[in-house]
């Protein structure tokens, strides 16, 4: 286990080179799994109510707020989502938006406008958000300075995520979304890496699928260095033992 940050990944002559902040490695494959980060509000005490109230992912934790008062921020897609999967749980959602009205897909947003247990908020933003231990309340703005404070069990953001991979960005094929783009087997653009998780291209973000395409993905790294061997007897894998170097990093 190596904890340091990764600055980047090149192409030598025994295969693959690593540089990090501190030190310098070479091997024959790697398996990427850097995850992402959600964008958030840059609020005060967002960090303090992460979990105790204040929510990202409203797939993971829309359920806890069963019957309760909750409020989603966000844009586009991102708050559409949280908004439709909260207003089957939820007593009340509080829709709250920059803009003077929703983007994105037409029906999501006709059947939002529908719910009699969402409110939308145009032209607001998130002030502050105050709590006892656990998030209690939170002050909006709206684009006149005035101010509003409502009280909620919960607030889920939903302002996308961001993914670091300019260490690796020249050798990997990157979407428009700015993920990797795999293939079955966790394969990438390079024959010698191979990725995982959230930021994939996969279709589901959520753990349980991470960590089944992370094996996968580890299984690829393994065949891809028996078959440099000269090994095609991928049978008796379990026989065999290979070395491998974890990285822990984080965003900066």
């Amino acid at each position: 286990m190596v904890y340091d940050t990764i600055e980047r990944i090149d192409e030598s002559e025994n295969g693959l080179t690593i540089k990090t902040n501190r030190s310098e490695y070479s091997c024959k494959s790697i398996v990427l799994a850097p995850g992402k980060v959600p964008n958030n509000l840059g609020i005060a005490n967002e960090n303090v109510f992460a979990n105790k109230g204040v929510h990202y992912c409203t797939k993971c934790d829309a359920p806890f707020y069963q019957d309760r008062v909750t409020a989603t921020v966000g844009v586009g897609g991102y708050l559409l989502e949280s908004g439709i999967l909260l207003s089957r749980m939820a007593s009340k959602v509080y829709l709250i938006y920059r803009g003077g009205s929703l983007g994105g897909d037409k029906e999501i947003i006709s059947s939002i406008e529908k719910k009699e247990n969402v409110e939308l908020i145009p032209n607001s933003m998130i002030k502050e958000i105050h709590g006892n231990n656990i998030l209690q309340k939170i002050v909006i703005k709206d684009n006149q300075g005035l101010e509003k404070t409502l009280n909620v069990d919960g607030l889920f953001i939903g302002m996308g995520s961001k993914i670091n991979l300019d260490f690796v960005r020249h050798l990997v094929n990157v979407n428009s979304k700015g993920e990797i783009e795999v293939t079955e087997g966790g394969k990438t653009a390079h024959p010698a890496i191979f990725a995982a998780g959230d930021a994939t291209n996969i279709l589901y973000k959520q753990i349980v699928a991470a960590c089944g395409d992370g094996a996968a993905a580890g299984l690829s790294a393994f065949n891809y260095i028996e078959k440099l061997k000269g090994n095609q007897e991928l049978d008796r894998i379990g026989k065999r033992q290979s070395e491998i170097l974890f990285f822990t990093t984080k965003y900066e």
